[in-house]
């Protein structure tokens, strides 16, 4: 805040010298620094106020002199409220404002040790928790389809089929290439049914995989059947058996792969179970400690905010006389820019 001092001269054209109101606090200095036990917040704020109550007093008047009398009216006042605000000691037996803050303290000093009690507790279960989930160890890798086994047994199964799709359902056509291909086609489409049926539904349940297995090896038996029909000599015989055992032993092998890809995802999906139950419970431990650790801070605040308040109110009835020198000079300089504005009026100049 800017003000003009009464050093101005109103009845000469001398430039006029500006100073700040919180010099007649700190003499000799030309930087704004409040005094022990005061902020400059609280010091601009009231000398602000009896700035623009001189000044408004002056403008009032429509005086273009000082008025001596009006003067030493505007600085008692401001001597009055400097030594309101800054005499008063700190006595909550009289007053109510200072009693509800001994209280407001009083409380917070005796409800800290309960939280720092109950802060320790939930620190140590914060650690029981870290430990807890720390003992799980690695959680067993969710496993991925094998799809070297999956390819392979869907051509082992499709190439042992083709045949039989080629001598019993395309051995009509006139082209042969064309029914070798749709048999081929056929094959290897029947052949990846099952195999992902062994091996691709692993994440599902034991009863699916079941279906599964049960397809293929009905599947397997058909097959069998089919070609039995056509087994007239005794080496033909042998290769429907053949193929249909091998075709059932690829199933048996897919459906081991799939029965341990099986066990290892339901340990997956067990272990990744329990380790998020134990991350839940650490969440909700470290919440907690965070809660009594944000109410603690909260009641320390309180403290240091009281100790804080009756070290300013301390030093504020300690220095009052400074804070007196301040607040006239600053109803003195409110006075004079009013009498100035006053006499700029009078003159038609600008305020």
């Amino acid at each position: 805040m800017r003000f003009i001092s009464k050093q101005n001269s109103i009845d000469n054209n001398e430039p006029k010298k500006v100073v700040d109101s919180n010099d007649e606090l700190f003499p000799g200095s030309l930087e704004k620094k409040p005094s022990m036990g005061f902020s400059a917040e609280t010091i601009l704020k009231m000398n602000r106020s009896l700035f623009e109550f001189g000044r408004e007093r002056a403008l009032a008047s429509g005086d273009v002199r000082v008025n001596q009398d009006a003067l030493k009216s505007l600085e008692d006042h401001g001597e009055a409220m400097a030594r309101e605000e800054g005499a008063k000691l700190f006595d909550p037996a009289t007053s109510r404002h200072d009693q509800v803050k001994e209280e407001q303290r009083n409380d917070a000093k005796q409800e800290v040790p309960d939280l720092k009690t109950k802060e320790s507790l939930a620190q140590e279960d914060v650690r029981k928790r870290r430990d807890g989930l720390a003992q799980c160890g690695e959680i067993t890798p969710m496993p991925n389809v094998p799809w070297f086994y999956f390819f392979l047994g869907a051509f082992l199964i499709g190439i042992t089929i083709a045949p039989t799709i080629n001598d019993y359902f395309f051995f009509d056509l006139e082209d042969q290439r064309q029914a070798q291909y749709f048999s081929v086609i056929a094959g290897l489409t029947a052949g990846s049914v099952i195999s992902f049926g062994m091996i691709g539904t692993f994440k599902t349940g034991r009863v699916y995989h079941l279906f599964g297995l049960i397809a293929g090896l009905l599947f397997g038996v058909a097959l069998l059947l089919i070609r039995l029909t056509g087994a007239d000599t005794g080496s033909s015989l042998q290769m429907a058996v053949g193929l249909s055992v091998f075709e059932l032993a690829i199933v048996v092998i897919l459906d081991w792969i799939g029965r341990g890809l099986r066990h290892q995802y339901a340990k997956h999906a067990e272990e990744r179970k329990e380790y998020s139950i134990l991350e839940a419970y650490l969440k909700a431990a470290e919440t907690e400690l965070a809660h009594w650790q944000s109410e603690i801070a909260a009641r320390q605040k309180i403290i240091k905010d009281f100790e804080a308040h009756l070290f300013e109110r301390e030093h504020r009835h300690a220095m009052v006389e400074n804070l007196v020198r301040g607040a006239k000079q600053a109803v003195r300089d409110g006075y004079y820019q009013g009498i100035a504005e006053n006499e700029g009026r009078v003159r038609g100049g600008k305020p």
